[in-house]
């Protein structure tokens, strides 16, 4: 199941979204929303 939340999590970087049971991080550790630039 963290196997496939990994893969996800990867996905948000490209597609700017991000999948369930991920969270996407701005450099300051925390959590985005809207068209901010994501990592995870």
């Amino acid at each position: 199941m963290s196997e496939e939340n990994w893969i996800g999590c990867d996905l948000c970087t490209k597609w700017r979204i991000v999948p369930e049971g991920c969270v996407a991080l701005n450099d300051e550790g925390k959590k985005l929303s809207g068209d901010e630039d994501w990592h995870c």
